[in-house]
C-alpha cells in the first residue's frame, strides 16, 4: 500500500513539474510570436515611409513612451532641468513723462514732503525717510498721512496703478483684475549713514505687487540703481541668493515693477537726493478671469 501511495505521489509531483514546463514554454513562444510580428510591422512601416517618398503613415508617428526608472528619478533630482518661467518684475521706461513729473515735482513734492518717524513698535522704527500718502485700513503700524503730498502726487499715482494692472493682467494672462493701493509713500534718500539706502528686502507677505516710479531732484545724485533678484533657481555658493541678479539704473519718469515676494535693493547714494514713489498694492481675485496657473 505504501508503493502505491509514494508512486502516486512521484507522478503527481512529475505531473505539475511538467506543467509548469508547457506553461513557461508557452509563455515564450507567444513572447517570441509577439516580437516576431513587431519586427515585422516595423519593417512593413519604414518600407511604407521609403515608397511614400516622405509621407509618414499615423502609425509610424507614435512612439511607446519608456516607463521611467528609479535611477532617471534619481538622476532628475541631481540634474534638475531649469524651467523656463515669465519675469515677475518689469522696468517701464518713461512710464510717466519727466515734463509731468517735473512740474508735480516742484510744486508739490519739494514743498510738502518731510520726514517721517515710523511708530516705536515698527521694526523699522528708525527709518524716517519715507513719507505716506495712503494707508490699508487693516496696516499696522499706522504712520500718519501727509494728505498735501498726496493731493499733488493724487493723478501720477492713477497713472501707476493703472499701468500695474495693465502689466499684472498681462502677466499672468487675464482677461481682466482689480488692482486696489494699499500703501504708498515718497522716499527721499540722502547721503548720510541709515539713510542713503534700504537694503536688499521683499514688501511683505501682504502685499501682492509693487511699483517704484523715479521722481525728478532737486540735487543730482550718483545713485548706481536698482538691484532685482527674479528668475529660476540656480545652485551656486552657499550665501549668494540663488535667482539672477538685475541692475538698473533709472532714470525720472521710469517706473519697476514687481510681483510679490520679489527681491530687491536700491544701491546707496554718496551724493545728492534721491526721490522714489513706492506703491503697494493688492489684487481682488474675486474680479480676475481666466486665471492661468494660480
Amino acid at each position: 500500500m505504501s508503493d502505491r501511495t509514494g508512486a502516486l505521489q512521484s507522478a503527481s509531483l512529475w505531473l505539475g513539474a511538467a506543467t509548469v514546463l508547457v506553461a513557461f514554454t508557452l509563455r515564450a513562444r507567444r513572447r517570441a510570436s509577439q516580437q516576431q510580428q513587431q519586427k515585422q510591422q516595423e519593417k512593413t512601416s519604414t518600407s511604407e515611409d521609403h515608397s511614400s517618398k516622405g509621407k509618414k503613415s499615423a502609425s509610424s508617428l507614435y512612439v511607446r513612451p519608456r516607463l521611467a526608472t528609479p535611477e532617471d528619478v534619481l538622476a532628475a533630482k541631481r540634474n534638475p532641468i531649469p524651467q523656463a518661467v515669465k519675469p515677475k518684475h518689469a522696468i517701464v521706461v518713461d512710464a510717466i513723462p519727466k515734463s509731468e513729473l517735473q512740474s508735480v515735482f516742484e510744486q508739490g513734492v519739494l514743498k510738502t514732503y518731510s520726514e517721517m518717524q515710523l511708530p516705536s513698535y515698527s521694526r523699522y522704527e528708525k527709518w524716517t525717510q519715507s513719507c505716506y500718502m495712503e494707508i490699508d485700513d487693516k496696516w499696522t503700524p499706522r504712520p500718519k498721512i501727509n494728505e498735501p503730498l498726496y493731493e499733488s502726487l493724487k493723478h501720477v499715482q492713477e497713472k501707476c496703478r493703472m499701468i500695474f494692472a495693465q502689466w499684472y493682467a498681462d502677466l499672468y494672462s487675464l482677461d481682466s483684475v482689480e488692482v486696489t493701493t494699499l500703501n504708498s509713500f515718497v522716499t527721499k534718500y540722502v547721503p548720510e549713514e541709515g539713510k542713503n539706502e534700504f537694503g536688499k528686502h521683499i514688501d511683505g507677505i501682504k502685499v501682492q505687487g509693487s511699483l517704484v516710479l523715479c521722481l525728478p531732484t532737486d540735487e543730482p545724485n550718483d545713485w548706481p540703481g536698482m538691484l532685482v533678484w527674479d528668475g529660476p533657481k540656480d545652485r551656486g555658493p552657499i550665501g549668494k541668493d540663488p535667482r539672477p541678479e538685475h541692475h538698473y539704473v533709472m532714470q525720472p519718469g521710469d517706473a519697476l515693477l514687481m510681483d510679490r515676494m520679489v527681491w530687491h535693493h536700491g544701491l546707496p547714494i554718496t551724493k545728492g537726493h534721491r526721490y522714489v514713489v513706492v506703491n503697494f498694492y493688492a489684487v481682488n481675485w474675486k474680479k480676475v478671469s481666466n486665471a492661468e496657473g494660480l
